[in-house]
């Protein structure tokens, strides 16, 4: 990149085209398009997450459920050995 393709004011970074300092509609549109597909990829990975978070959640409070009736039981088996 040479001297050329940069311009000050812009912290270094080339300008879109390389020639103008203001993007024209079709650049921004480009980036517009760019930026809606990271959305909806940041909105899948989100979705898919959720989902295995979810997922995790119900495993637990049916790990919970069952690890209290197994300690209903054996309370209830004690207490008619006991009495």
């Amino acid at each position: 990149m040479g001297a050329s393709d940069r311009r000050s004011g812009n912290n270094g970074r080339p300008y879109l085209g390389g020639t103008s300092e203001t993007p024209d509609n079709h650049q921004l549109a480009q980036q517009l398009a760019v930026l809606k597909e990271r959305m909806n990829t940041m909105q899948a990975d989100l979705s898919a997450t959720l989902e295995r978070f979810r997922a995790n959640v119900a495993r637990r409070e049916t790990r919970m459920l069952l690890a209290m009736a197994a300690m209903i039981g054996l309370a209830v088996a004690v207490l008619g050995f006991l009495v």
